[in-house]
């Protein structure tokens, strides 16, 4: 999980990790756009409403709220997120700041991804409290 943090941390950066320049700001731009452009998506790993709001990005899922808006303006505001097979998980929000990576053992097919879900909100909702009450 240290690695894909800091994969995280990069991408947050736009492309930029520890003072070093790893990825061009328009490759991490490229990378966080839904590439499918409100195309329906028949396989996806989303379930209920949630399915309509991930579309894929270029090794992650993007968070797209109106999947008919493909404006560049809009596509830098968003959740990306990549849940491995098996439980590890890794998301950057761009809107709040912040990026959050962990692990866990899950067999495909199980409830994972509406756990993953579940957490990424409460963290969510932690850090803008906290980014509320800081002075």
């Amino acid at each position: 999980a240290s690695d894909l943090i800091k994969f995280s941390q990069m991408i947050l950066a736009s492309g930029s990790y520890n003072g070093s320049q790893i990825l061009a700001p328009e490759t991490v731009q490229a990378m966080t756009a839904d590439q499918t452009f409100g195309v329906p998506l028949n396989k996806t790993i989303w379930a209920g409403e949630a399915k309509n709001q991930w579309r894929y990005g270029l090794g992650n899922w993007v968070q797209v709220l109106d999947p008919t808006d493909n404006s560049p303006e809009e596509e830098a505001q968003r959740l990306v997120s990549s849940e491995g097979a098996f439980g590890t998980s890794e998301w950057v929000d761009f809107d709040l700041q912040y990026a959050a990576a962990f692990t866990i053992w899950a067999r495909p097919g199980t409830e994972t991804v509406a756990f993953v879900n579940d957490l990424k909100n409460l963290v969510s909702e932690a850090v803008a409290a906290l980014n509320m009450s800081a002075p």
